[in-house]
């Protein structure tokens, strides 16, 4: 059987559980902000025309 937690460790473990979201909420939202800024450089750069990709560009495949 489980070892039952006192509500002191119940209350430790809870709030090392939302530091980690939190640290990952982070992670994930300055992710999509540098994802975000990237996209708009392309887009930018492609309605104006300076835009040509190279040879490993993502956007140069044959699936795209």
């Amino acid at each position: 059987m489980a070892k039952e937690l006192s509500p002191a460790q119940q209350l430790e473990t809870f709030l090392k559980f939302i530091d980690l979201c939190a640290s990952r909420y982070n992670f994930a939202y300055g992710n999509v902000a540098l994802e975000d800024k990237r996209l708009r450089q392309i887009y930018g750069a492609a309605r104006c025309g300076v835009f040509k990709p190279s040879r490993h560009s993502p956007l140069n495949t044959p699936y795209s």
